[in-house]
């Protein structure tokens, strides 16, 4: 294998050139570029299997280097070496298929993870004749399957397969999980839709099924919602251990991509029953959109399973609001006490148990203006409520955890409030004075950035468009009041440049300080 290695920086070439085990990863020839036009050059002539390459070049940058290998369409894996953590570059790397994003100073352990992956993805690849072509063609057998082309039987299904050179038959047995997300953030927040489906279909496949494309994962968008559907053969995968991997999917999703999946599992079904289940599926599914980040299983939401015992919302939400933590835990205890004795519904019991305490721990969060999803990023949460189904004494022990856990958010947000308050009352106070944000800080003992961010989540507003407000207000009711000159006005409320001063009013007012007051004495 060719490695090509591209670097404005000789220096940095020859770092990562002396710390590459070429024998251990069967690497021949390391080539090496130090603008993106050679190295475009060189991609050309020598086609390398593997390339490093810096974002920031001479001449063409990295990204327009992978746009290129994305559109000759030749058969290269690209990593990133960059300085520049920059959302858009990695949306772009995301989009034309990096592997890797790689920050400078490089950790040398990542570097060797990096190639390691590059050389197991260039190898999978080679081992498929098309596979894009064969993603194409499963990913049509899937959607037509669920969508009832061919009915609920299997020999259709089976003929369909078979000319379709399909491997399974209509009888072979999958999990199906589902995921619906609301994409208004990720969209608020510079994702484009298309660039985000595609984001988003590929970490499922690869986290779900282990594999690269999108043979095994449908996505369709509903207005600001985007449904994914994935499948799994059987023996693959337990439903465990697919509920792990959607409570990690969850994370990923929160901090990349800016959306908050729901997602529903279903035990394994035969193919031929699947356009049956996606009708019921897909109104269930949708009915829980309010309830982002929440992971259960199909059915445990139906009114025919009103039989089966459940805890006490309302005594668990009493008990959080009264801030009685033993009285929190017995409850879930007393529940337990029931599971023992249930043979039939002890299993289904517990999963119930866990929805319940999530989805009342992340209401009453939400009713005291925390964010829902607070309480499932927490890693305490995350590995409690993983747990949680595996025994009473399991179910118990996440029962205290998220108890501590929403108390402790409660208590935050309410520290956070109060600091926030007592800011804003000194700027109240003071705002004729030189206020910065390292002083206001120092009165409430917080970092700057910290106390910026908290400011702005409470307010609407940073804290120097705040003090622009109580001065500009502060000037109209002057200006008509007195016959200051414009100038000491502006002095007065602490500018000391007139064009800034007359710049910040117009911005707040919609006219300048001498329209304001020309205006108010006409309208007298």
């Amino acid at each position: 294998m060719k490695l090509l290695i591209c670097d404005d920086d000789i220096s940095t070439i020859d770092v990562l050139q002396s710390q590459i085990d070429c024998q251990e990863l069967g690497i021949s020839k390391i080539l090496r570029a130090y603008n993106g036009e050679v190295a475009m050059e060189i991609i050309a002539r020598e086609i390398p299997e593997l390339i490093l390459c810096d974002i920031e070049m001479p001449k063409n940058t990295g990204l327009e280097v992978l746009r290129f290998i994305y559109n000759e369409e030749l058969p290269c894996e690209l990593s990133f070496i960059t300085s520049f953590e920059n959302f858009e570059f990695a949306k772009e790397a995301i989009k034309y298929g990096a592997t890797r994003y790689l920050m400078k100073p490089l950790d040398f352990q990542e570097m060797h993870e990096a190639l390691s992956d590059m050389i197991r993805n260039y190898k999978r690849s080679q081992r498929s004749e098309a596979p894009a072509d064969q993603d194409l063609v499963l990913n049509s057998v899937f959607r037509e399957i669920r969508d009832g082309y061919f009915g609920g039987t299997t020999d259709k299904i089976d003929t369909f397969l078979s000319r379709n050179n399909v491997r399974f038959r209509g009888d072979s047995r999958w999990h199906v999980i589902y995921a619906l997300i609301d994409t208004q953030e990720a969209v608020r927040a510079g994702w484009e839709r298309n660039v985000l489906d595609f984001s988003i279909s590929r970490v499922f496949e690869e986290n779900l099924t282990g594999r690269l494309g999108n043979a095994y994962t449908l996505i369709e968008r509903q207005n600001r919602y985007e449904k994914l559907n994935c499948f799994v053969p059987e023996d693959a995968k337990t439903i465990a251990e697919l509920t792990s991997i959607c409570g990690e999917l969850g994370n990923t999703c929160r901090e990349f991509f800016n959306v908050d999946p729901i997602f529903m599992l279903r035990e394994s079904l035969p193919l031929y029953e699947l356009s049956a289940y996606h009708i019921e599926a897909s109104k269930e599914i949708y009915a829980m959109r309010m309830h982002p980040g929440l992971i259960f299983r199909y059915g445990d939401l139906r009114e025919e399973d009103s039989d089966i015992p459940k805890l006490s919302e309302e005594l668990l939400t009493r008990a959080l609001k009264n801030r009685e933590r033993d009285r929190f835990i017995s409850i879930v205890c007393e529940y337990g006490g029931r599971i023992a004795f249930e043979r039939r519904h002890g299993e289904q019991m517990l999963r119930f148990a866990l929805m319940q305490m999530t989805e009342v721990c992340r209401s009453f969060l939400a009713d005291n203006e925390i964010p829902a999803s607070s309480l499932i990023e927490q890693p305490r949460a995350i590995e409690a409520g993983r747990r949680a189904e595996e025994s009473v004494g399991d179910l118990v022990e996440c029962a205290a955890v998220y108890y501590d856990l929403t108390i402790e958010l409660l208590n935050d947000s309410a520290h956070n409030t109060d600091t926030v308050l007592i800011v804003k009352d000194y700027i109240q106070k003071h705002y004729r004075e030189d206020l910065s944000r390292d002083q206001l800080a120092e009165i409430v003992y917080v970092t700057p950035n910290y106390l910026s961010k908290l400011f702005r989540e409470k307010i609407g507003m940073k804290m120097r468009e705040y003090v622009n407000l109580l001065r500009v207000n502060e000037a109209k009711h002057l200006l008509i009041s007195t016959d200051e000159n414009i100038s000491d006005i502006a002095s007065d409320l602490g500018y000391n440049n007139i064009s800034y001063f007359s710049t910040v009013f117009r911005k707040i007012s919609g006219m300048s300080p001498a329209e304001w007051r020309n205006g108010n004495e006409q309208a007298d």
